[in-house]
């Protein structure tokens, strides 16, 4: 059986970096219609009520804000306000991976595609020519060796942040905001559509997402760089359809929504995991 939790807590999401091979569509496979499948009995699917008591106590104490437990597409349980949209930080890093997985299928993106062939700079201090080198798959998976500063970065992420030209492109993993923010301009450069109404046609639609609107999408600019720091409002009910679909390698239903890629292509940030 597939389980899985769905936690918002303030402000944080836990991370994780699940990629599998696509799969064949299986009968026994519950997905949610228009609502979620809700559990009667979860003692009947082997969860403790005891525990599951103790979990919800525990997710108070901690702050969390909404909390679903999800195993094989039926609710055991769930708490706080599911229906509520809250702001998400590292979640839409797998957000827009899944995106760039359907345009990469379709040619519309090339992953082996360097900054200098696709025009992508920033402000003053400029980018260099080797720093230029570095490949859309360089900035997917946090590894281009740019460290020019970013918008929506933390006090804590600048100070992290290593020395501009410290490393080279592919070399170092580095947690990088200039990364995930440059490929939200080079997706909407490469594909000509904007991040928000192409999640909202490409994944919200078919998984029938309760809560999403285009407009719980925004765009934050500022001095640090050109390229916009792009973020999402979501509800736990609608991450945890996109948690499924994750878990379920892009299949959704009798439709293959994207093609999960091989371990280690994408850096996945946050997830429902």
């Amino acid at each position: 059986m597939i389980r899985f939790i769905c936690l918002i807590t303030a402000g944080v999401l836990a991370a994780c970096a699940f990629c599998f091979p696509a799969m064949a569509a299986d009968p026994t496979l519950i997905y949610p219609g228009k609502t979620w499948r809700m559990s009667k009995n979860p003692e009947l699917l082997g969860w403790s009520m005891k525990k599951l008591t103790a979990a919800k106590a525990y997710s108070k104490q901690i702050g969390s804000a909404a909390v679903m437990i999800v195993e094989n597409g039926m609710v055991v349980d769930a708490w706080g306000e599911i229906e509520r949209k809250y702001q998400l930080h590292s979640m839409r890093k797998p957000l827009i991976s899944a995106l760039i997985g359907i345009h990469t299928a379709k040619g519309r993106i090339d992953l082996s595609k360097t900054m200098t062939e696709l025009g992508i700079d920033d402000n003053k201090p400029s980018l260099t020519r080797i720093e230029k080198q570095a490949t859309i798959a360089d900035l997917i998976k946090a590894r281009s060796g740019i460290y020019h500063p970013a918008l929506g970065e933390a006090p804590g992420m600048k100070a992290m942040r290593p020395e501009r030209h410290s490393h080279l492109p592919g070399t170092f993993y580095y947690y990088n905001n200039w990364d995930f923010n440059a490929i939200g301009t080079i997706f909407e450069q490469e594909t000509g559509a904007n991040i928000f109404e192409e999640f909202s046609r490409r994944i919200a639609t078919p998984l029938q997402m309760k809560d999403f609107k285009v407009n719980d999408g925004w765009y934050n600019t500022g001095p640090e760089s050109i390229h916009p720091y792009y973020g999402f409002r979501m509800s736990a009910r609608d991450l945890a359809r996109f948690g499924l679909l994750y878990l379920r390698k892009g299949r959704w239903k009798n439709k293959q929504i994207y093609r999960a890629h091989t371990p280690g292509q994408f850096n996945s940030g946050g997830c429902c995991g």
